[in-house]
């Protein structure tokens, strides 16, 4: 059937049209190639549900793919035309992000992360970051260029592993300050599995980044939660409204998470460790300690205990610095003190130089052994993630693991944490069984193919433990992981980090919860345990009969994942706004091939002015080639770079296929092409259209209703489409668009322009131009779209009227702090006179007191009418802001048609 251009206009209108409530999402998804799950489209909803908000945190549980959360939120903004956006990460994570763009989205990037990179970019802009192109950076570079960055107005502002913004209101974090000034403007997103890692004050430093208006003073914070378990609630349901996390338990039904089978594993010391343990506990329990005059004894245990947990040779490095500090010192009065400790921690450097092979090195030798035979049998990857926090034990246990069968080791750490290719390695080669990582490779890396990992060394920080964890425990994983965890009982360190890992756990998950355990099965029979890791048949079948035993649940977003979805939405709005991944998947089926019928049109279009086949449009591989005979590509058309106007020249071959390549030729609704086309594609404003039907004559119009405040800028228009037949009956949208949909047999355009490509342009489009009044026009309901508005602002509307009311309590607080203040002081002046033990001392004191009691009084009488201040502040406020959304509509027309059915 013949398409007409009123047709394929209003495609293009259309499909460039997916932002409003209801169908926000459509273009992201359609643009990715990525497994469409409820908690995902819950995620991006969240992030963009209210324009008043200024940012927010995504702190799924670790391997639940942020990273795909907050491209779908790029993507999303992206094809709404907000394309200033910055992606900040640290280094080792630079490889990992660029590959899931490069694989899964069609977003244009730019990897700007070291000096070269930046002159290169340089050379074709003034300021490198400014780019229609999401700018990939990390952490230390754009601090370095924090001022390009900062002349820039950026729409989004994509911060990955954020705990190391999270002091950001206190003075010593110049990152997070630089960071937060640079970006000012733009809608923060804060990526983390943790948001509190050292205390409760972290989650205060991660919202006062995103938006310090929020939040009551630091100090009330600090009084009301620190080490406050029963305000936690009270906490989590604060936070709630600017921070989103989904748990592993409540996606489990729908998402195939594997088990986590966690050891505790105990170790017995050898007897050259128990001489040194003696000789080290000997020296600790001296009363004076020389080579660390400002360290408290408890301190120092901690540190020494841990470090010999570690190894015998990370204690002699350490040893080396004291006895070092103790050679340096030069004091007459205390020489004979100096050279008597010095002697002891030669000893016991002697003593834990003849410790070769531990008793910890021992058991991990014979839990390795057990765990891959294991693995062999199951058909698993023989493969184990070890981590220690010591770079001397990790070089000492890549020799004793290659003496002991195991030469295929590599290590990670800071010396070579943007080396991607260690990870390569440790993935794609089978001889590499072992990979020995410090901490550089807790947090970010996807490390899914490995089933074991080790803590040989064991953190103080819970939840930095389960980043460890989560680099293999995650999505994606075919396996069943188990977790060991080395402990001595007879190491004091390692007593000690339990309970504080007991302790961090309760306290992290009564906020935001933990799914999974870290620490368990204590010196549980190991055996036993590896019979519970299940082949990968036995893994997939168990998940296929979830799925089926739950299948009713998962066809409904909100039931599947209500806990974790709206927690600023009401019941109301989240039954109104569901996206199913069903309806999604049809969607977007559906928007492909409108796509591919605007772009071939687009293509045909061109070939038909130019006047020859330029183009060859394969329909059954949707792909669309430039002649093999013409060297040179043509410049199809103009558009924004950030700083100009730049031709865009057409690629050899586009395509619709999720693994077209090159990749910037694939076809979809957010890439450079597509966003284009669906701009350049115009109709004339009048014509006429023939359909293989038999209907009465009647007329069409297409129209877009623009909803905004008055004296705003509109929003993305509603499309409409409004109509009378011949007779003057009244067609509903409904209706023309099933006269739209029927069979085309031939179309008029008035005033078409002449067959060349220079003219294309100048077809009759009459939109922002003055258009003659037709009675068509009086048909258009703008009620209907402004009713439509208001619903979907709902739920923004009383966020935002919400955070008023927070920010007027902040406030109230503020002044009561002042009170508070005056009654600590009386009573310290109370106390004075009463301590007094002379007349004029008394004298004094009471004349303090009544000064402090007075102001006391008048603070009083005034902090009932601030507070009355603030109420009517409040209200005026919110009045306001309520007034100021009244909406109202304005109506342009596109085209008008006569449709009459086929004689």
């Amino acid at each position: 059937m013949n398409t007409s251009p009123f047709h394929i206009y209003s495609k293009a209108r259309e499909l460039a049209g997916f932002v409003n409530d209801d169908e926000l999402l459509i273009a992201a998804f359609a643009s990715s190639d990525i497994g469409i799950y409820p908690y995902q489209i819950a995620a991006a909803r969240f992030a963009l549900h209210s324009p008043y908000l200024k940012g927010v945190i995504l702190a799924d549980e670790g391997s639940l793919g942020k990273t795909f959360e907050a491209l779908l939120i790029a993507t999303q903004r992206w094809y709404e035309g907000k394309n200033r956006q910055l992606l900040v990460l640290p280094p080792n994570l630079t490889r990992q992000w660029t590959e899931k763009i490069e694989r899964y989205f069609t977003l244009p990037y730019v990897l700007i992360d070291t000096e070269q990179a930046f002159v290169a970019v340089a050379e074709s802009a003034d300021n490198p970051f400014d780019q229609e192109a999401l700018i990939v950076t990390t952490y230390d570079f754009a601090v370095e260029k924090a001022e390009c960055i900062g002349r820039i107005a950026w729409d989004l502002a994509i911060f990955d592993e954020a705990t190391q913004l999270s002091k950001s209101h206190t003075a010593e974090n110049r990152t997070a300050a630089m960071l937060k000034q640079a970006t000012i403007g733009a809608f923060r997103l804060l990526l983390t599995p943790t948001p509190i890692t050292g205390s409760i004050m972290d989650i205060y430093g991660l919202l006062h980044f995103i938006d310090e208006t929020i939040l009551p003073d630091e100090k009330d914070f600090y009084d009301r939660y620190f080490r406050k378990p029963e305000n936690y609630a009270e906490l989590s349901g604060w936070v709630s409204h600017y921070c989103f996390r989904t748990l592993k338990s409540q996606v489990a039904e729908y998402v195939n998470f594997t088990d986590r089978i966690p050891y505790t594993a105990d170790y017995a010391l050898t007897p050259d460790e128990k001489a040194l343990y003696e000789m080290l506990d000997a020296y600790l329990s001296q009363p004076r300690k020389l080579a660390y005059p400002k360290m408290e004894r408890y301190d120092l245990t901690l540190m020494y205990y841990h470090t010999l947990s570690s190894s015998a040779q990370a204690l002699c490095r350490t040893l080396d610095g004291a006895i070092s500090r103790l050679e340096e010192m030069r004091s007459p009065d205390f020489q004979g003190l100096i050279d008597k400790e010095k002697r002891q921690l030669i000893d016991i450097r002697a003593c834990a130089g003849q410790v070769t092979v531990s008793g910890k090195m021992t058991a991990l030798l014979a839990i390795l052994k057990k765990c891959f035979s294991r693995l062999g049998q199951i058909g698993a990857e023989r493969k184990a993630l070890i981590f220690t926090d010591n770079k001397v034990t990790q070089r000492v246990l890549r020799n004793l693991l290659a003496e002991n069968g195991y030469p295929g080791v590599v290590t990670y750490s800071g010396d070579n944490g943007r080396d991607y290719s260690v990870i390569e390695r440790f993935r794609n080669d089978k001889t590499v069984q072992i990979l020995l990582a410090t901490d550089e490779a807790a947090k970010g890396l996807d490390i899914e193919f490995c089933p074991v990992v080790v803590n040989y060394d064991l953190l103080y920080n819970a939840v930095e433990l389960e980043q460890r964890i989560t680099r293999c425990h995650r999505q994606g994983q075919q396996s069943d992981v188990l977790v060991v965890n080395l402990l001595g009982k007879e190491n004091f360190a390692d007593v000690r980090i339990l309970e504080l890992i007991n302790k961090r756990v309760s306290q992290f998950d009564s906020i935001f919860g933990l799914s999974d355990a870290i620490v368990g099965n204590f010196d549980a029979d190991l055996d036993d345990l590896l019979s519970r890791l299940r082949p990968h048949g036995t893994i997939a079948e168990t998940f296929r009969q979830n799925l089926a035993e739950h299948k009713e649940q998962n066809l409904q977003l909100v039931e599947a994942t209500e806990q974790s979805i709206f927690t600023t939405f009401t019941k109301e709005v989240a039954d109104r706004i569901a996206l199913t991944p069903e309806y999604l998947e049809d969607k977007i089926e559906a928007v492909q091939r409108e796509l591919w019928e605007v772009v071939r049109w687009y293509f045909a279009d061109y070939n038909h002015t130019c006047g020859e086949e330029r183009y060859t449009i394969d329909e059954d591989a949707k792909t669309i080639t430039f002649r093999d005979d013409e060297p040179s590509l043509p410049e199809l058309f103009y558009y924004w770079s950030g700083s100009r106007n730049r031709p865009y020249r057409s690629l050899r071959q586009y395509g619709m296929a999720p693994d077209f390549k090159p990749h910037q030729g694939r076809i979809t609704l957010a890439g450079i092409l597509g966003r284009h086309v669906l701009d350049e594609v115009c109709c004339a404003g009048r014509g006429t259209l023939t359909v293989d039907a038999e209907l009465e004559p009647c007329t069409i119009g297409f129209y877009a209703v623009t909803v905004a405040p008055k004296g705003t800028p509109g929003e993305w228009p509603y499309f409409v489409f409004a109509g009378r037949t011949e007779s003057g009956a009244q067609l509903t949208d409904a209706e023309c668009r099933a006269i739209m949909a029927l069979p085309t047999v031939d179309f008029t355009e008035e005033k078409v322009a002449e067959n060349s490509r220079e003219n294309y342009n100048s077809r009759i489009f009459t939109v922002g131009t003055p258009q003659r009044p037709d009675r068509l026009d009086t048909l258009v309901s703008t009620e209907e779209c402004i009713a439509r508005r208001l619903s979907e602002r709902d739920s923004a509307l009383a966020e935002e009227l919400g955070a008023m009311k927070r920010r007027t309590a902040v406030a109230k607080t503020g002044l009561e702090r002042e009170v508070t203040a005056l009654n600590a002081r009386i009573r310290v002046a109370e106390r004075e006179l009463t301590e007094a033990s002379d007349r004029l001392g008394k004298i004094q004191a009471d004349k303090r007191l009544k000064v402090l009691q007075h102001e006391l009084r008048k603070r009083e009488d005034s902090l009932f009418l601030d507070r009355m201040r603030l109420d009517l502040q409040l209200e005026q406020e919110a009045e306001a802001f309520v007034a100021g959304q009244q909406l109202t509509a304005s109506v342009a027309r596109h085209y008008i048609i006569d449709v009459k059915g086929k004689i």
